[in-house]
């Protein structure tokens, strides 16, 4: 049988009636050539289905997946096939889910979907089971009749069974009516259960139990409805998501591994397939319950990129057809090498539907991480490592190196804030390097108030107590010309061991040819690639790498990607890229919130302010965790470097491939297996 509808007899039979009435008899069936028969009509997009449900008793099933389908039973009469009278009276035995949306139209001289000037159109007003009586005046009593019943436009996820329909003519008016019958199975054909059962667990079947209406052979399929309404999944947390999508390759139980001090993390994802709101809560039991943390993820231009924490029992909403992220994160700080286990356990308040749960195991290998980064890493956050909060937010994802804007000649202000917070925390041992940067030394000529703030900066950070080696000056961003060389030149006559940093190559070619590198070579202690260097535009920066590497300098890594909708992967593989290139270094632009660039449009930085207090994005985390897949490397590499290597060349070949949260999250096991 063709799922998009078979011709479908349904016999319109006479009844004994009041002696006001006289009816016609017409008689429908398959078998009976020439007669007037319903036949199933698919109108909109086309996706509706018509099918014939014989089980106990004859029945017309159909079903609407979207607000654009519609679907009817569509039967012509000749003028006076259906007797005489001045009344066409459409009796249907019918049990629906969506009653509002069901529909018995009735027209004279054109086809129900054809444009009908004479329409009478009844919408079914009660669901569940029930008989509807429509009545229409007949105009012409010569005129042919056509008449439909169906689910009209709008019926997204509707249900439609026709038992039997019956068509007469009636000499006096009868009103219409609408019958509530006894409950009633419905019978879902078994043909709509296996050929369509993608569309089937999108059916919010509490609709049809809340009317009384049983669903044949459901039982069977229940389980998989009520786990499909409501998908619950684990992903890698590398995962590529975005507001509304749900990825394929999701997993029903978490399996994570993490060093002594470390953290593992896995991305949650809810769909709603319901028709309406759920609400729930989401809770972690069992052993590992101490350790982890959930944080919901809210939208940000529509990139659910904001985590905030999951309090205990907080109520969640998720509405129709949308999909809710988590982040999991469990940390392993203060527990010993061994296996831990627990559940996540999502509860609807909807007791229809059922709990879902995904079984954690955490293991802990025996090998510890160091608490600080090897090689400096920081990120251009304009002052605010001042503030203590944010400065143990720094120092936990393990930056060891903070910017101190000077742009104003004669206020150190900023540093003497920075070097208070380092000193009031007692970190001062754990700091790299200090990144101060000015920009009002972008100039022609060499001016004597330079000199004099020159002097009081060195002046500034011997106070301080930090010595050359401890601090770099960057006064230029991502360029390299004539007039930065000057300035430079200037600063290396007065103080040869000041050290001053670049970040040109990678941005523009244009700006850092090795001639411009040549010429810079005397006055820069720091090269700091960007990260296209190594990935999208390696080719093109191939002469200029191979020159910075033969200057022997330090060379960092930095990328300065950082609106939400921007991809996860920089964040993690910056890290990556670091160890497989042997670097000296990571940065990231930026850590906050402005309006620098992008044409005065805002750049959320990797963290967000909400009320005063700064909460890390999603990129944050990520870029916490690449830095603690260095440490995994290293350490790996320890015991066997070609091996660990070749791990990390195999993560970064697949930097462009779908495939990559796949390939880091196996390779992240292996190179922790190499601990154990």
């Amino acid at each position: 049988m063709n799922s998009r509808g078979c011709v479908l007899g349904i016999m319109a039979v006479v009844c004994l009636v009041a002696a006001s009435m006289t009816f016609g008899e017409v008689v429908c069936r398959l078998d009976v050539p020439g007669e007037s028969v319903f036949k199933p009509k698919i109108f909109g997009d086309n996706r509706g289905h018509i099918m014939e449900a014989t089980e106990a008793s004859p029945c017309a099933f159909m079903y609407t997946p979207q607000a654009t389908s519609w679907a009817y039973l569509v039967a012509d009469f000749k003028g006076g096939e259906l007797g005489e009278g001045d009344y066409v009276v459409v009796e249907a035995w019918l049990t629906t889910s969506r009653g509002e949306m069901a529909s018995i139209l009735i027209s004279e001289k054109a086809t129900v979907g054809d444009y009908c000037p004479t329409l009478t159109n009844r919408r079914i007003k009660l669901a569940g089971h029930q008989k509807a009586t429509v009545v229409h005046k007949v105009k012409d009593p010569t005129a042919w009749i056509s008449v439909g019943v169906g689910l009209d436009y709008g019926a997204t996820n509707g249900i439609l069974q026709v038992e039997k329909i019956r068509c007469v003519k009636a000499a006096g008016p009868v009103e219409d009516s609408f019958e509530p019958l006894p409950a009633n199975e419905l019978q879902l054909p078994q043909l709509f259960l296996r050929g369509i059962t993608e569309s089937l667990t999108r059916l919010d079947c509490e609709s049809f139990v809340n009317e009384g209406v049983s669903i044949k052979g459901l039982d069977s399929w229940r389980e998989r409805l009520q786990l499909t309404l409501l998908k619950f999944e684990a992903f890698s947390a590398l995962m590529p998501f975005r507001a509304g999508m749900y990825p394929s390759g999701g997993s029903g139980e978490i399996a994570c591994i993490a060093p002594r001090g470390g953290r593992d993390e896995k991305l949650l994802l809810l769909r709603n397939e319901c028709r309406r709101e759920q609400t729930f809560t989401l809770d972690v039991r069992g052993a590992l319950r101490s350790v982890a943390t959930l944080r919901r993820l809210y939208n940000v231009d529509q990139a659910p990129d904001c985590p905030r924490p999951l309090g205990l029992g907080e109520l969640v909403e998720a509405s129709s057809e949308s999909t809710t992220g988590f982040m999991l994160e469990f940390s392993t700080k203060g527990l010993e090498a061994g296996e831990y286990e627990g559940e996540i356990v999502l509860t609807p308040c909807d007791i229809s539907l059922q709990e879902r749960v995904l079984p954690c195991k955490l293991t802990v290998v025996p090998a510890s991480l160091p608490r600080d980064m090897p090689i400096p890493v920081f990120s251009f956050e304009y002052n605010h490592s001042a503030n203590p909060e944010t400065m143990k937010l720094m120092l936990d994802m393990r930056i060891n190196t903070f910017a101190v804007d000077l742009h104003r000649p004669g206020d150190f202000k900023n540093l003497h804030n920075l070097v208070k917070t380092m000193d009031s925390l007692g970190v001062r041992d754990r700091v790299k390097l200090i990144f101060v940067e000015n920009h009002f030394l972008r100039l022609k000529h060499w001016r004597e108030e330079d000199a004099v703030w020159l002097d009081q900066l060195v002046v500034e950070m011997e106070r301080a107590g930090f010595k050359y080696d401890q601090w770099v000056l960057h006064i230029y961003d991502e360029v390299l010309h004539e007039q930065f060389h000057r300035a430079a030149a200037e600063i290396k006559k007065r103080y040869p061991k000041l050290r001053i940093f670049t970040d040109a190559l990678g941005s523009d070619p244009s700006n850092a040819s090795v001639d411009l590198m040549e010429m810079m070579r005397p006055v820069i202690d720091y090269w700091c690639p960007h990260m296209h260097t190594f990935t999208s535009l390696r080719k093109t920066f191939e002469p200029t790498m191979k020159y910075a590497r033969t200057t022997g300098l330090p060379i960092f890594l930095y990328n300065c990607d950082s609106m939400p909708r921007a991809e996860l992967k920089p964040t993690r593989m910056i890290s990556w890229y670091a160890f497989s290139e042997k670097l000296d270094g990571i940065c990231y632009w930026s850590l906050i919130v402005s309006r620098f660039r992008f044409e005065g449009r805002m750049n959320y930085g990797l963290s967000y302010m909400i009320d005063g207090t700064m909460f890390p994005s999603r990129r944050w985390y990520q870029w916490r965790s690449g830095l603690e897949d260095y440490l995994i490397l290293l350490q790996a590499s320890k015991i066997n470097e070609k091996k660990a290597r070749a791990l990390a060349s195999e993560v970064l070949s697949k930097y462009d491939k779908s495939d990559l949260p796949q390939v880091h999250e196996r390779v992240r096991r292996e190179l922790l297996d190499m601990l154990k």
